[in-house]
């Protein structure tokens, strides 16, 4: 597993993490969540529906969000979209799923 980690000191502090092989291993880090947003490819939609399928085991609320490919996810728009499907909740995670 080659894993990446970054602080970010902001109002609540959170790392991301970054990395190959880190599935196993998300449950844990998502400590203290209790909603979890999956932000995926359409290509990924079915390895994002086994991830949502694995964390709602898990007893996380999964909100799946699709979002276009590459360069075309990189507008004012979708992040607008993603901001929308997100809401205000705290407690709150969200993943992103790329190849």
């Amino acid at each position: 597993m080659t894993e990446q980690r970054i602080h970010v000191s902001a109002e609540r502090e959170y790392d991301v993490v970054i990395g190959r092989g880190l599935l196993g291993e998300l449950p844990g880090m998502l400590a203290g969540a209790t909603r979890v947003a999956i932000i995926h490819a359409p290509t990924l939609v079915k390895s994002a529906e086994a991830l949502s399928d694995e964390l709602k085991d898990h007893k996380f609320e999964v909100t799946l969000i699709e979002i276009p490919d590459a360069e075309d996810a990189k507008t004012a728009t979708v992040l607008e979209f993603c901001w929308t499907a997100l809401g205000t909740h705290s407690r709150q995670a969200a993943c992103a799923r790329g190849r």
